[in-house]
């Protein structure tokens, strides 16, 4: 209500200032919308707006993994892409063969631990697979950036610890599990 008292300059009728106003801007809105390299009226501008996406921005720190976190990861996202899926079955069926006896999470556990060798073992061999598939052999870095501070696609965010000093909280929520069936 603020903003619509603002239209007001004279105080004698001043619900027919602020109508007047307001049709105004919204007709002013809404044919800047068909002009081309026009600016839009009454909408700010955000502060990230001629920034770059995904950047860190305060509080850069390099961190070692363990080895079993980065082999963790690496099969998460191998889990997760197309272009893998059938590895992932044929590996299945091989574990099947190999195990003939054993139930399905068994399996499973069995399959997640070797699949990473015998992914590469089997692409290293073969010549016809494609780029994108060679270049998921490179194995992930150890080595691991971390920022407290960072901006993606225009929203800031904050590591816990520097959350919780903010009024308005922005943390993400990670929960760990072991499942037959993944997300993509």
């Amino acid at each position: 209500m603020k903003i619509f008292k603002g239209y007001t300059n004279n105080h004698h009728r001043p619900e027919a200032l602020i109508v007047e106003r307001y049709i105004t801007e919204e007709a002013l809105e809404f044919y800047s919308n068909y002009l081309l390299e026009t600016e839009s009226i009454g909408i700010l501008k955000s502060c990230h707006a001629n920034r770059f996406e995904g950047r860190g921005t305060q509080g850069l720190n390099v961190k070692s993994m363990g080895r079993d976190v980065v082999l963790q990861t690496y099969f998460y996202i191998l889990n997760n892409l197309s272009v893998v899926e059938p590895y992932m079955a044929t590996h299945k069926e091989v574990i099947k063969k190999k195990y003939p006896r054993m139930n399905d999470k068994l399996l499973l556990t069995q399959h997640n631990k070797e699949f990473i060798s015998w992914f590469d073992m089997r692409i290293s061999n073969d010549y016809y697979a494609s780029e994108i598939i060679k270049w998921l052999l490179y194995m992930p870095n150890f080595t691991l950036i971390t920022w407290t501070t960072c901006k993606i696609s225009n929203y800031s965010f904050y590591i816990k610890a520097k959350d919780d000093c903010s009024t308005m909280q922005n943390s993400k929520v990670m929960v760990e599990t072991e499942s037959v069936y993944f997300s993509s």
